[in-house]
């Protein structure tokens, strides 16, 4: 049977008054004991200072240990608060779940922010669904690493194969059919030259958003897929939620418009 935290509680206050108590007995034995009779005063001297002692000693222990339950107190209602934050703030590997969480609600979705070194799988994944949410108004926007750029330029010089081109060239085709479908949609493409720490989904539905936050590796050939992911839904750690939604603004201001996506910038562009 476990023992909770008011009967642990109580069983260690017990001992402590009883250690204490044994102490002061003990040491009030000892001052009225002796083999030579001692004066009134000093019995009532030693007696006194055993109590003293007593005391002294019960406050010190109280002090230093059986106040240290509110501290208890307080460490698990910390951990109780990050144990909950962990069931809503999912943290899963990339290649456990993919665009699960996120990739049912891109054609309900009212607005879809994405940034990525290329953003091939998604598109890829997302296709149809994109095109069904442009077509009901939605606004889209992808950012993607330039190619021609210093960051895509670093990418490529630290990949062991043309991947990444490739990639990237797979991504624009989808776009190119996305555009060519919904002309009129509000599909925004921006190039970065930067290099991102993680790649960012956000999806807004009627019943809230969802965020999702691939964290990249810090060896750039990793296996794709090996990743940790953060996914935050609606009302859940405000705080982180808002900071990556500012980062991807930071980064769309830092975008630049290519020749080959003039025409869907400007056509989505409002």
């Amino acid at each position: 049977m476990a023992i909770t935290d008011e009967t642990w509680k109580q069983r260690y206050s017990t001992a402590v008054y009883l250690v204490v108590g044994l102490v002061g007995l003990v040491a009030g034995i000892v001052s009225l004991g002796g083999s030579q009779p001692q004066p009134l005063s000093a019995l009532l001297l030693g007696f006194g200072s055993s109590l003293l002692a007593g005391a002294v000693t019960f406050l010190v222990l109280r002090a230093f240990l059986l106040d240290r339950d509110l501290t208890s107190d307080r460490r698990l209602a910390r951990i109780e608060h990050l144990v909950e934050n962990r069931r809503r703030t999912l943290l899963v590997a990339r290649q456990d779940i993919g665009l699960t969480e996120i990739g049912g609600r891109v054609a309900l979705s009212r607005r879809i922010d994405a940034v990525g070194y290329a953003l091939d799988r998604f598109l890829d994944d997302v296709e149809d669904d994109l095109i069904k949410t442009l077509r009901g108004g939605a606004d889209v926007r992808i950012l993607l690493v330039a190619q021609d750029g210093p960051a895509g330029a670093l990418v490529q010089t630290y990949s062991e194969n043309p991947a990444f081109l490739e990639r990237t060239e797979r991504a624009l085709a989808v776009l190119d059919r996305i555009h060519k479908l919904v002309p009129n949609g509000k599909l925004r493409v921006r190039w970065l030259d930067w290099v991102p720490s993680c790649a960012i989904y956000l999806v807004d539905c009627s019943d809230g958003p969802v965020l999702q936050v691939e964290i990249y590796p810090p060896a750039y050939n990793t296996s794709p897929g090996s990743r940790p992911v953060l996914i935050f839904r609606d009302g859940d750690q405000k705080d982180w939620y808002n900071f990556f939604v500012d980062q991807f603004e930071r980064l769309w201001a830092t975008g630049r418009d290519a020749s080959r996506f003039a025409a869907i910038t400007d056509m989505g562009t409002t």
